[in-house]
């Protein structure tokens, strides 16, 4: 639904996962990482049951500390995320029509033996399909040529759409605890940096030169991502600099071969040429073009029992280009890497400074970082407020369920008024005071 030339029928066929007995099995206490994920985007691609979306959330977030989620599943949850910021390939969808991220298909040219039956169809469908046609006109020079477009971007200055803001929420989200916790911890293996981090960044500093980047802004955890991207060792930062040349690369996958998740990005339609130098998937070995071939691999399955690998030892590149002694790990913290230089670039307020011995330290400062401190405190108080909306329902619902037992319980306490001591007289009267202020709130 997100690729650039979707499935017609994909948003029908994918509805039979979220049949609401499916639904109510994942909303189970025993739930795990995947039946949460799946209830979070049932609910945002039907926008039903939007209620309990924070509610969920929590508990996926909770279940992320919990379990051990493998790679391949953090490369599908950042996959299936980005596509639920882009509305799921549906053609209203505001990113889709203001950022400028995805392109305008051309309309296939049509053959001189095209039956009159198929010229008559096609007249039928002009009416149908010509919103959809002007939505996939393109941002041309900072034009907007479409009308459509330009009601999103105005509708834009106002306030996002529900199911859009939840979208962001859970995305980033995730995206913060991953950056709290980056490194995986795999039996018999070393520590492997999360895929979620490399696909979520690569995604942000693609979409950062838009003109409506605000949308973003308020949902990345700034602070987690600067004491992330200082956590770069310096051999990284000397390796993408030998990679990329003497100069910045323009492309942040300069010099560097694919990753396993590049194969899940690959054929989205936000990316392309923008991140993906020429040549780059002749550089590809062990079936990395091929999403199937990485996502059909279990986590330990390529381990050798009892086989110690030497880390010094290079393996031929067959004259694709690869350089040998670049692993998957250093290349995943060079996108990281340059990723974070490109937001930098482009963000007032992240800061990047060079210490003399090679290492890069990040920073939230100015503007930035005031806004950063008024979005936390204007989040602490819409949590109070829905701690308090909270307690106010449950209070309400156990004083009608317990209104004829408290009328009781005060005849009885009348009745032993006058054997009561003054002590129990001033704590009956301060219980007294306090139920009647909580009902008055």
């Amino acid at each position: 639904m997100t690729t650039l030339q979707p499935f017609t029928t994909a948003r029908e066929s994918i509805l039979a996962l979220w049949l609401p007995s499916a639904q109510l099995r994942r909303s189970s206490p025993e739930a795990h990482v995947s039946d949460l994920f799946i209830l979070l985007h049932g609910m945002l691609f039907t926008n039903i049951q939007l209620d309990d979306f924070q509610s969920a959330l929590s508990r996926l977030l909770e279940r992320l500390q919990i379990e051990e989620v493998e790679e391949r599943d953090w490369m599908m949850m950042a996959v299936i995320n980005i596509g639920s910021l882009l509305e799921y390939g549906r053609p209203t969808a505001v990113l889709k029509q203001i950022s400028g991220i995805v392109p305008a298909i051309p309309p296939l040219p049509k053959s001189r033996t095209t039956s009159k039956r198929e010229e008559r169809r096609d007249s039928d469908r002009m009416d149908v399909d010509a919103e959809e046609d002007d939505i996939k006109m393109a941002v041309v020079d900072g034009v907007t040529s479409s009308p459509i477009i330009a009601k999103a971007d105005a509708n834009l200055g106002g306030d996002l759409p529900v199911h859009l803001k939840l979208s962001l929420q859970l995305t980033f989200s995730m995206l913060s605890q991953a950056l709290s916790r980056p490194m995986r911890s795999i039996p018999f293996q070393r520590d492997t940096l999360n895929p979620y981090i490399t696909i979520i960044l690569t995604f942000v500093s693609t979409v950062i030169k838009s003109d409506h980047w605000s949308t973003f802004e308020r949902v990345i955890p700034w602070g987690d991502l600067a004491v992330f991207l200082s956590s770069v060792p310096r051999s990284i930062i000397k390796l993408s600099d030998e990679t990329a040349g003497s100069r910045e690369p323009s492309i942040i996958t300069a010099g560097c071969a694919p990753l396993p998740e590049d194969a899940c990005l690959r054929g989205m339609a936000w990316g392309g040429r923008k991140i993906y130098e020429r040549g780059f998937w002749s550089r590809a070995t062990d079936g990395r073009i091929n999403e199937t071939a990485v996502l059909d691999v279990k986590e330990g399955e390529e381990v050798s029992d009892g086989i110690i690998e030497d880390d010094d030892d290079d393996d031929d590149d067959n004259g694709k280009g690869n350089s040998p002694h670049i692993s998957d790990q250093d290349n995943r913290w060079i996108r990281v890497l340059r990723s974070g230089m490109r937001i930098t670039k482009y963000v007032d307020g992240l800061m990047c400074t060079q210490q003399q011995n090679g290492k890069r330290v990040w920073s939230v400062e100015g503007r930035l970082a005031d806004k950063v401190e008024s979005w936390e405190e204007q989040q602490r108080r819409e949590r109070e407020e829905a701690d308090m909306r909270r307690i106010r329902r449950r209070w309400d619902d156990s004083m009608d369920v317990d209104e004829e037992p408290a009328e009781d319980v005060s005849e009885d306490s009348d009745v032993d008024d006058e054997n009561d001591s003054e002590e129990v007289k001033a704590l009956k009267v301060c219980l007294f005071s306090i139920t009647i202020l909580r009902m008055d709130d």
